[in-house]
């Protein structure tokens, strides 16, 4: 037996303590008087006197004295030892291949099952920690509370995203090496619909591994491929790729449709030889905009059954020129397809929502949201520091690696006159003479940002063949950034913020909707465990100003080859033992056994009290 809080036992000291003032109470002798009517005036004679006297055949005294003893040792929590103190790294797979329902409801809900059952057979002093593990592992519950590790398993949710398995094991890895004095176990719940390779990292772990294998069956057909092209020699239509996979080890036949924006295109019986595959091509009508392609099956894995591309068309893009000379800057920016400009004059100019803003040869103080272009700036501006002018020069030093200087070559270009600017700490200067900094760019506040520092009627830039390339790598750059179209379950999608959006809200594939205040900067947003189709809506103060779509698929071969795997076989003999002494654990605590004994007595001083002095 052992003393799990053995600094309880400092309340014996109370002992001594009641033993003292026993031997120190006031000693009366009781008398039987006919009155006390006389006694009252002389209280010094009916007052007792200290005395030393041996506290001997006092139940009372030694009922509180055992009181104190049991109370003491039920604090200190004696237990009867036996076996080993445990620490149980609980990985718990919530993988898209999880959601098979070869095992009812799903293997999902029955590696919770088993969760339950280990958490069940931890001893008194064992700990166990629970690790979800999906495309980011997280640490849901760690501690001995079993209400909270059985709570923490029954909230924890299934994800449609593949399972990290080597971060899982560093997590894990991480509590191993934080777990003193216990016998460490990483067990892992899983189908083990994962590469082997990634449960061999288990050889790094100084802990013992098992894998408690869920699942039963390989029945699954799975759509792991889908992709449209443009078609070869056309205009405006598009060719669409899929790939079906049987992995079940007997042929199957699967009824396979496709619909091209909700009217059906194809609808036939897809006939699939023991862990084979088909590919299709399907020519799309002229302006389809999303392809929709399913199995009519009644597999074992549901998720993998139904996907969606979407066809991006390329959106007019709006450029507003405040410039004393618009004439040049349309020219030149109407030669890039799909760019629609509008001319301003600078005293006319008021900021506006824009795809990019070219503020030539002035800079307003109140500056648009959107992308700038800013040419040939006026010195008094607040945006970029002007500190004078110099000229002529001759451009010596360019950076041909950035996009915007992409087969531009402006090396040895003529500059008669040029603004000296120092540069901001958001910038990179691209073009540069002897020290003088010509082009540069960089984001700032959320928007993108390029600097000419000279006026380019005044240079020989025009006239080069570089600047019409050097226009269209400007507009390439400055296009806003688009929303991939296809997302894997759990992949961050960053959105950015239309010009002029105070809001972005995302409406997900089961109708709620996320909603973000928009900063001008890009949001990240991971809530892409839904399958199906999202739709990002930016809007501003008059309301609506555009509307995105992506879609989030389950095409991944891994996690839709739901064979059950056993990988104890793999990583047999390879995980090491902790080599820190292990304390022994806790087969039985006996402190509920003397709070129980101390509450009788408790009640036997109350009644041997009571019948003392109940006359």
């Amino acid at each position: 037996m052992s003393f799990l809080q053995p600094a309880a036992l400092t309340f014996l000291v109370l002992m001594p303590v009641i033993v003292l003032f026993y031997l120190l109470r006031a000693q009366h002798n009781r008398l039987p008087v006919p009155t006390v009517r006389f006694w009252r005036e002389i209280p010094s004679d009916l007052e007792g006197r200290p005395t030393w006297r041996t506290p001997l055949r006092n139940l009372l005294l030694y009922l509180q004295l055992l009181l104190i003893l049991l109370v003491a040792l039920a604090l200190a929590r004696p237990a009867l030892l036996g076996g080993e103190k445990r620490h149980l790294v609980i990985l718990l797979d919530a993988s898209a291949s999880m959601q098979a329902t070869d095992v009812l409801p799903s293997r999902f809900e029955e590696a919770k099952r088993q969760a339950h059952l280990l958490i069940d057979g931890l001893a008194a002093s064992d700990e166990a920690s629970l690790i979800r593990v999906a495309r980011t592992p997280v640490l849901l519950e760690a501690g001995d509370d079993r209400r909270e590790l059985h709570s923490a398993i029954d909230a924890a949710e299934q994800s449609s995203s593949p399972g990290d398995i080597p971060s899982a094991l560093a997590l894990a890895q991480s509590l191993v090496e934080r777990s003193r004095g216990a016998r460490t176990e990483v067990i892992l719940i899983s189908d083990g619909a994962f590469p082997g390779h990634e449960v061999a990292l288990v050889s790094s772990l100084a802990a013992q591994f098992r894998h408690i294998v869920v699942g039963q069956t390989d029945d699954n057909q799975a759509i792991t491929g889908l992709s449209v092209r443009p078609s070869l020699g056309t205009v405006g239509r598009y060719v669409g790729f899929i790939r079906i996979v049987n992995y079940a080890n007997r042929p199957v036949t699967v009824p396979f449709r496709a619909l091209a924006d909700g009217l059906p295109i194809d609808n036939r019986p897809l006939q699939l030889p023991a862990r084979g595959h088909a590919e299709l091509t399907l020519a799309l009508p002229q302006g389809t905009k999303l392809l929709d392609v399913s199995l009519q099956t009644d597999d074992a894995l549901r998720v993998d059954d139904h996907a969606q591309v979407l066809i991006g068309a390329e959106r007019p893009r709006s450029v507003v020129v405040a410039s004393a000379q618009p004439a040049f800057w349309e020219k030149a920016l109407t030669a890039v397809p799909l760019v629609r400009v509008t001319k301003v004059r600078p005293s006319q100019y008021q900021p506006g929502p824009a795809d990019l803003t070219v503020l030539d040869g002035f800079v307003p103080r109140d500056l648009p949201r959107g992308n700038l272009l800013l040419v040939n700036p006026s010195r008094d501006n607040q945006f970029v520091e002007v500190v004078g002018e110099t000229g002529p020069v001759q451009a010596i030093r360019a950076r041909s690696d950035h996009p915007l200087l992409d087969a531009a070559d402006l090396t040895a270009l003529y500059i008669a006159k040029t603004r000296q600017i120092r540069p901001p700490a958001w910038a990179d200067v691209l073009l540069e003479a002897s020290g003088t900094p010509l082009l540069f760019a960089g984001r700032e506040q959320g928007r993108r940002v390029v600097v000419l520092a000279f006026d380019p009627v005044a240079s020989e830039l025009p006239q080069r063949i570089a600047f019409p390339i050097l226009i269209n790598n400007v507009m390439a750059w400055m296009a806003p950034e688009e929303l991939a179209t296809e997302v894997k379950p759990g992949e961050i999608v960053e959105l950015v913020p239309a010009p002029e959006a105070r809001e972005v809200t995302v409406r997900l594939p089961n109708n709620k909707a996320l909603s973000v205040v928009a900063r001008g900067r890009p949001i990240r947003f991971s809530a892409t465990d839904l399958i199906g189709r999202y739709t990002v809506v930016h809007s501003g103060p008059a309301g609506v100003i555009s509307q995105q779509t992506f879609v989030v698929n389950v095409t991944s071969e891994v996690e839709s080859d739901i064979r059950p795997r056993d990988q104890n076989a793999l990583v047999a003999g390879v995980a090491g033992e902790r080599g820190a002494t292990v304390q022994p654990g806790v087969q039985r605590e006996l402190w509920t056994w003397l709070a129980a004994l101390a509450f009788l007595v408790i009640a036997g001083e109350w009644w041997a009290y009571c019948r003392r002095y109940a006359t």
